[in-house]
């Protein structure tokens, strides 16, 4: 792996698949600049783990599998399917395949971040675009790049024993129990989320709601502990476990693409509404903030999900109506917290 190299990977519990410019090397880390999101990432180059954030995936996020786009032959003849590296005259580089070449020697490039087409003559000025805004953009040069093999990142942990997961295993009213795939996808996010998500406040939020069955909150760690046992109540009420839910049926609001509830906790983008901070969250993460965006993403990214749904519930009680009517709270255990607080 080189500076200027292109990488394609994805994260461990996330199917999005993400484009990035590798910025700098070392013998130990490199640097990944994500394209078409402002998101930077330092990651451990034996691990594949992140080590410094610039975005949503958190320290310690780790890659499931990712592959290494590396300079070519310029002097070959470009060919369909052949990878070409764009550099825009505003220092933008970013890398497409071809996908046709016309009688003129126009050629077709779509370009893997954003899915975009773009039509380049000889003398590499844009012929058409997707993009109108981007006609007159300036082009500074080609390459030509070439893919190396896929290589999947296999993490086998030799001092961290499997969870056991016991008192988290309770029923949830008629939804059965929680997978332990889902309750380690919900302690993976704990272990790294950003400490404000669970700080007290002076607002009626998640804890005030909960605070009879599962208060007193003696620490951060506690509350980080209430949190995951509400999530893993919650998710169970409205999809038993299910990160793929789609649209509420029976709801006669959720036809629309911002009432339409998505993912394993039911939210809509239309929640986005409730706070900038929520928007803003959904745009570092997948590039655009529209609810058509949210409808994928919170099935696709399981932790934006996660991450999504602990902030709005500190925000609003009213979005989910297992909260506002309270039907999570008989189903919420003191023993579950005990064991989530010990698995942190």
């Amino acid at each position: 792996m080189k500076i200027n190299d292109f990488l394609k990977f994805q994260f461990q519990h996330s199917r999005e698949i993400f484009i990035g410019l590798i910025t700098f090397v070392d013998s130990n880390i490199f640097d990944c600049q994500f394209l078409g999101h402002s998101d930077f990432y330092r990651f451990d180059a034996n691990t594949f783990k992140v080590t410094s954030a610039g975005g949503l995936f958190l320290t310690g996020s780790q890659l499931s599998s990712y592959t290494v786009f590396g300079a070519g032959n310029n002097q070959n003849p470009i060919q369909i399917s052949d990878f070409i590296a764009i550099t825009f005259a505003d220092n933008g580089r970013y890398i497409g395949q071809v996908t046709d070449i016309d009688s003129l020697s126009n050629v077709s490039i779509r370009f893997l971040h954003s899915g975009q087409n773009y039509v380049f003559d000889t003398d590499n000025h844009i012929v058409n675009t997707d993009n109108p805004l981007e006609t007159n953009a300036g082009i500074l040069g080609t390459e030509a790049y070439v893919s190396e093999a896929p290589m999947l990142v296999v993490s086998v942990p030799a001092t961290k024993a499997p969870r056991a997961f016991k008192a988290t295993k309770q029923d949830v009213a008629n939804r059965g129990v929680a997978p332990d795939s889902f309750l380690n996808e919900l302690v993976d996010w704990a272990e790294f989320a950003p400490d404000f998500i669970f700080e007290e406040n002076s607002k009626v939020d998640i804890y005030s709601t909960v605070l009879p069955e599962l208060g007193p909150y003696d620490s951060l760690l506690h509350r980080k502990a209430v949190m995951l046992e509400v999530l893993r109540v919650l998710s169970g009420f409205e999809s038993s476990w299910n990160w793929d839910q789609g649209i509420h049926a029976s709801n006669p609001k959720s036809h629309t693409p911002c009432t339409e509830e998505a993912g394993v906790f039911q939210c809509s983008g239309d929640s986005m509404n409730f706070s900038p901070s929520l928007k803003q969250l959904l745009l570092e993460s997948a590039g655009e903030s529209t609810c058509e965006v949210f409808i994928t993403h919170t099935k696709n990214n399981h932790q934006f999900a996660i991450d999504y749904c602990a902030r709005l519930i500190r925000i609003t009680t009213n979005q989910h109506g297992p909260i506002k009517n309270k039907h999570i709270n008989p189903w919420l255990r003191k023993d579950a917290v005990k064991e989530f607080q010990s698995l942190l």
